[in-house]
């Protein structure tokens, strides 16, 4: 007996947005001539 399997088929799903409010987070006072390490980073 040879069955032959049957390919399975994907459905196609329209894909859909998600959209969030516009959130202002907090900004770090970094001076950007300063070089910065990860111990710094860690504080």
């Amino acid at each position: 007996m040879d069955k032959k399997k049957k390919a399975y088929k994907i459905p196609e799903i329209e894909p859909r947005i998600v959209e969030e409010p516009f959130v202002m987070y907090g900004t770090l006072d970094l001076d950007e001539s300063k070089r910065y390490t990860y111990a710094d980073y860690l504080t």
